[in-house]
C-alpha cells in the first residue's frame, strides 16, 4: 500500500534546502554534477567545428555583408566561452569534482581541454588558460 506521508515528504524535501530525505534518498540535479558539466565541456568543444559551419550557412543567407572570417571567429568565440561556463566550476582540490575527472578523463576530454587552452593563449586570457592546465595535468595523470 502506498504511503502518503512518503509521498508527500518528497515535496518537503524538494522545497527545503537540504536535499535529503529522512530514508537517505535524495534528490540531485543532474545539471548540478560536475560528471555534466565535464561531458558538456567536451562535447561543445569537440563539436564545434559543425557549430561554426551552420553558423557560417546561416548568417551566409541572411547577410552577404559579413565577412566568413568574422563569422568564424564570433563562432568559436561563443563556443569556447560557454564550454568555459561548465568546466571552471570543476576544482582538482574537491574530491567529488576529482572523482568526476578520474571517471571522464579520456582522450576526447583532454583534446577538449588542449584545444580551449590554445584558443585562450591566443587570446590572452591566461587565467582560464591556468585553470584549465591545472585539470589537463590531472587528465594526463589519470590516463598514464
Amino acid at each position: 500500500m502506498l504511503d502518503p506521508n512518503r509521498i508527500f515528504g518528497l515535496f518537503d524535501a524538494l522545497n527545503s534546502n537540504t536535499n535529503l530525505i529522512e530514508d537517505g534518498e535524495g534528490y540531485i540535479d543532474i545539471k548540478d554534477t560536475p560528471e555534466y558539466k565535464i561531458g558538456m565541456f567536451t562535447r561543445i568543444i569537440m563539436d564545434h567545428m559543425q557549430f561554426n559551419d551552420r553558423v557560417v550557412e546561416f548568417f551566409s543567407k541572411a547577410s552577404n555583408e559579413l565577412e566568413r572570417e568574422d563569422i568564424e571567429n564570433a563562432g568559436e568565440f561563443v563556443v569556447y566561452h560557454r564550454g568555459w561556463f561548465y568546466i571552471k566550476g570543476i576544482d582538482v582540490k574537491n574530491r567529488r569534482d576529482w572523482y568526476a575527472l578520474e571517471k571522464m578523463a579520456n582522450l576526447k576530454t583532454l583534446t577538449a581541454m588542449d584545444l580551449s587552452i590554445n584558443y585562450f593563449e591566443e587570446r590572452e586570457e591566461y587565467e582560464k588558460c591556468a585553470h584549465l592546465l591545472k585539470l589537463s595535468k590531472t587528465l594526463e595523470e589519470f590516463l598514464s
